[in-house]
């Protein structure tokens, strides 16, 4: 059985994009080598450390023999550790207010 999505992406996206999700990752097995559309439908999973262990090797697998999608991966990794290089400690002012700004939402 292929693993569900994590908790917080279920909610989020819903039970069409779980169904989704379930459909990819069983693809993948379902040859030899997966092709570059099947490595694709499930490679934010694979780059967000969400696919489940036994797919890792086959998308790896693909990975290294298929140029395009290894380059495709290798940018994605790069914009994700580009953003995160920017991401900053918010103000505690900012939170603070927005903290205060919550509580009178609650009240």
């Amino acid at each position: 059985m292929t693993p569900s999505l994590p908790g917080p992406v279920r909610r989020w996206t819903g039970r069409r994009a779980e169904r989704r999700h379930e459909a990819a990752v069983a693809a993948l097995h379902d040859t030899p080598m997966p092709d570059c559309g099947e490595v694709a439908a499930v490679m934010h999973a694979y780059l967000d450390g969400e696919l489940p262990a036994d797919a890792i090797p086959l998308v790896e697998h693909h990975l290294a023999h298929c140029e395009r999608c290894g380059v495709e991966t290798a940018v994605h990794r790069e914009v994700a550790r580009s953003l995160a290089a920017l991401r900053t400690d918010p103000d505690p002012e900012t939170i603070d207010r927005l903290t205060s700004f919550a509580e009178l939402l609650i009240d």
